[in-house]
């Protein structure tokens, strides 16, 4: 196993050849997770030892940063896992159980063409209500009344957590080396002067790939409609932006987002458990 930080390790099996890679990213203040991302080509199941030592990091820098929650994902279906996928959930559990997480939900993810998804939602649009404003990335003012807006819309919301810090998790975005962060990377929509809504667009230049990073209405403008116009914002914005791909899941608690989602696509692309460790 290498580990260059505690943020970052390499799992090999029995072999010594990596098979996956653990990461330890910021969620904000108080929130951290754990991705596990299986290496292209790479078959088995990692060895349990290195596995848990990687846990083990991730959670004492948690701790030594003053996070209260640590969340990790297991893929649950063979689409996405390959053939070794239900090998690799169950490590994934056990190594889960070992160190004291708890499975908390399921997650369903969609990953289409953007144009496709473009596509789905423009046939089913509605008329356009908000008025949308860029809102600056970086940390001042601006950037604070987009957090309060964001925990605001957070609340009730099945992928939102109590103990998110929305400030955070807005600045955490700036830390991913891989994303392409512009003006329209967060966008504010009012509906008569009033803010209504809000979309997080993040896309990732090398894959292509964009995802609508958070979007939300607020609860006394729901049932409007809003939600779909949103979605059709945030996806031109990821066209716009330079994305190919579309890429973005949600709670299965989630009926409403659920359905948004199903517009574009019959079935998710995969499915994966949220678990959770609270420190």
């Amino acid at each position: 196993m290498t580990a260059p930080d505690s943020r970052h390790f390499v799992l090999p099996d029995g072999t010594g050849a990596p098979i996956a890679r653990s990461e330890l990213l910021s969620l904000g203040a108080h929130m951290a997770a754990i991705r596990l991302t299986w290496l292209p080509g790479a078959t088995g199941v990692p060895e349990a030892g290195p596995w848990r030592e990687a846990i083990a990091a991730h959670a004492r820098e948690c701790r030594a940063r003053g996070v209260r929650v640590i969340e990790t994902r297991v893929v649950t279906d063979e689409v996405a896992a390959g053939p070794d996928g239900p090998a690799r959930a169950d490590a994934h559990r056990e190594r889960c159980r070992e160190a004291g997480f708890r499975e908390c939900d399921r997650r369903h993810e969609f990953l289409v063409p953007l144009a496709d998804a473009l596509a789905a939602v423009a046939a089913t649009a509605g008329q356009v209500q908000l008025e949308w404003r860029c809102v600056a990335t970086t940390p001042g003012a601006e950037l604070q009344r987009a957090a309060a807006l964001l925990a605001a819309v957070a609340v009730g919301d099945p992928d939102a957590d109590p103990d998110d810090d929305a400030l955070g998790f807005l600045l955490s975005r700036r830390e991913d080396a891989d994303a392409r962060i512009t003006p329209e990377s967060l966008q504010v929509g009012s509906l008569d002067g009033a803010d209504a809504a809000i979309v997080a667009p993040t896309v990732w230049p090398v894959t292509r790939t964009g995802s609508l990073t958070y979007m939300g209405v607020l609860s006394e403008f729901r049932g409007r409609g809003l939600g779909a116009e949103v979605m059709r914002h945030g996806l031109q914005a990821l066209h716009d932006m330079g994305a190919f791909r579309y890429h973005d899941g949600t709670s299965s608690r989630n009926a409403p987002a659920l359905a948004l989602f199903r517009r574009i696509a019959a079935r998710p692309s995969r499915v994966q458990e949220q678990w959770r460790l609270e420190l």
